[in-house]
């Protein structure tokens, strides 16, 4: 995608993106998933929380109702818009890129990296000096 930004005669701002949208909870139940558990959510607004619902993989260490999602007013952004979808359709057009991933390989990718990541943290604290 960049190399073919690159080879236009004249530079040009791209929109990239898969104009696709997911809110916040749809995100946090597909990395759950991914995780292997199920999250549930109880009451609404600021008082809303997830739960752990059902665990399909027992080697984590949670518990079937355990609160671990809470919202928290001080992440509001106060003039917010409802709907934010990006468009890509310059880049389609003129470069012809289109996406190559969908929401559950990114986030798969993105879990993958964090455990890599905590067991690199965990080695590290354990074994250095």
């Amino acid at each position: 995608m960049m190399w073919k930004m690159m080879q236009l005669k004249n530079p040009e701002d791209f929109v990239i993106a898969t104009e696709k949208q997911y809110s916040v909870r749809k995100f946090i139940e597909l990395v759950c998933q991914e995780i292997g558990f199920k999250i549930g959510w109880k009451n609404k607004n600021i008082r809303e929380f997830g739960y752990v619902d059902k665990i399909y993989n027992k080697s984590l260490k949670l518990k079937k109702d355990q609160k671990i999602i809470f919202v928290n007013k001080r992440f509001f952004r106060p003039n917010d818009v409802e709907d934010l979808l990006g468009s890509s359709k310059k880049a389609r057009k003129k470069i012809n890129w289109k996406p190559k991933q969908n929401i559950k390989k990114i986030i798969s990718d993105m879990v993958k990296e964090d455990i890599i990541n905590a067991d690199y943290e965990v080695l590290k604290k354990n074994y250095s000096k």
